[in-house]
């Protein structure tokens, strides 16, 4: 039923005495709650958040886990904005090369561990809530047999001085003092290499060929923007007489292989673009450049100039300024100059047969251009299909005819540049690698794995790596 207010006593426009002091109290505390979190903010500023994989969880059973039917892996990934940490759960089965993924826990915080250049004590205290997550995910009996270990990235490399040492050391110190299995080189800083020569291990796992002979794996080629990584598996006669510096001995599916590794720095799409710029003749304009918004193009702290030429863009002269970019044929630390790739860098025995995966801005410029669908996580292709449609956004002398031709084309830069990145990606794959025209690469994102996509990831490949060895 309702009932009307009773009027109140006070005069209008003020309260009473009882209603008075309720507002206070409920200002006090809304101002103290504020307080508190304000305080939190400034003293405590580290975000977290947590996640899982796709990958399906099976629930946990203690019997299993004490016949060790199953592994764990701890990997910290310290990039330059946060740090992240995968704790993966296997199934293991009766033979070395049985490991089957069953779960990714997954978590991160911010900021990086090189945000704590000054303090490196503080360094390890951002990664309490992660380990706290590891602790968690791995059953207690499990972890004086469960490695863990922490790759840093691109932010702990630029750092001055030995800033980045003495946070590496105080991140060993914190994790020897915790319950995992754990040695002074499972703290490291990654360089190009390490991270494709664990994206290779994970690429193989998920596709099921660890345990399998060199020939049968796949190679890996992943083109980021500073630098492109190629790795595949060689003979041990081929690693026994490789220069120093190109093959790493990696593990899993119970075999320890020899992998052919190199960082072609300089050599991503973005640096590759400075590269092919380089070696025009500014006065004459460029033969991979359209007419568009962009005037000049800034990588590096330096700066080129992107005026086309005067007859407008060229496929075919374009390719000769992409070939002269990567420098092709020049000589290398090898038996015979048939096996130097480009850049000076031996390029191994070679790929044979061996099927080829490619990933990142190979992958990015093919749905660009209608090569492979927009949603697509896997698609074959090969490197004839780049050049193909080169040459129709080659033929265009206007950055917006080319947005018109290719839909999935949403930036105009990205159009100014699409016929040298095109060029640069078939030249890389057929004359940098030596890779057929006509021959099939998969362009993969994820790899199905257990009925779910799951991405192929440095992480995943560092695991295994260490679940094989330890």
């Amino acid at each position: 039923m309702f009932r009307p207010r009773t009027p109140s006593n006070a005069p209008k426009g003020m309260l009473s005495a009882k209603a008075a002091s309720g507002l206070w109290r409920r200002s006090y505390w809304a101002l103290l709650l504020i307080a508190v979190a304000l305080a939190a903010y400034l003293f405590f500023p580290q975000s977290y958040s947590a996640g899982r994989s796709k990958v399906k969880p099976l629930p946990y059973d203690d019997a299993a886990a004490a016949s060790g039917e199953y592994k764990y892996a701890v990997v910290f990934d310290a990039g330059s904005t946060g740090s992240r940490v995968h704790t993966y759960k296997f199934k293991a089965g009766a033979g070395a090369a049985t490991l089957d993924l069953i779960s990714d826990d997954y978590h991160h915080v911010k900021p990086g561990l090189s945000s704590f250049a000054d303090k490196p004590k503080d360094a390890t205290t951002s990664l309490e809530p992660l380990m706290k997550a590891a602790l968690e995910a791995v059953p207690a009996s499990l972890h004086a047999q469960t490695p863990v270990e922490l790759r840093a990235t691109a932010g702990l490399r630029l750092l001055p001085g030995g800033k980045a040492d003495a946070i590496l050391d105080a991140v060993r110190e914190y994790l020897r003092a915790q319950p995992f299995k754990f040695e002074d080189d499972m703290v490291s800083v990654l360089d190009g290499m390490d991270e494709g020569a664990y994206a290779w291990v994970s690429l193989n796992y998920l596709l099921g060929r660890l345990g399998k002979g060199p020939e049968e794996l796949a190679a890996s080629i992943d083109m980021g923007g500073g630098s492109m990584q190629m790795a595949y598996a060689v003979s041990d006669g081929d690693a026994d007489s490789a220069p120093p510096g190109y093959v790493s001995k990696l593990s899993g599916g119970g075999v320890t292989y020899n992998v052919y590794v190199h960082s072609y720095l300089g050599y991503g799409l973005m640096a590759g673009r400075a590269g092919v710029l380089a070696v025009s003749d500014k006065a004459a304009g460029h033969p991979c450049m359209p007419h568009g918004p962009i005037p000049e193009y800034e990588y590096a702290g330096e700066t080129y100039d992107v005026a086309p030429a005067t007859d407008g863009p060229s496929a075919e002269a374009c390719s000769k300024a992409a070939v002269q970019s990567l420098k092709v044929g020049e000589t290398c630390e090898a038996r015979s100059t048939s096996e130097c790739s480009f850049n000076g860098a031996w390029g191994g025995p070679g790929l044979g047969r061996r099927d080829v995966y490619a990933a990142s801005y190979l992958f990015d410029r093919a749905i660009d251009v209608g090569i492979v669908g927009a949603d697509a996580t896997l698609a074959k292709i090969t490197p004839s299909m780049y050049e193909d449609m080169a040459e129709k956004a080659c033929h265009e002398d206007d950055a917006g005819t080319v947005k018109g031709l290719f839909r999935n084309v949403r930036k105009d830069k990205d159009a100014q540049f699409l016929c040298l990145d095109l060029v640069f990606c078939h030249s890389v794959l057929t004359g940098g690698f030596g890779i057929p025209g006509d021959q099939e690469v998969t362009l993969a994102r994820r790899i199905m794995y257990n009925g779910d996509d799951v991405e192929v990831t440095w992480t995943l490949g560092a695991a295994i790596n260490t679940i094989g060895k330890v």
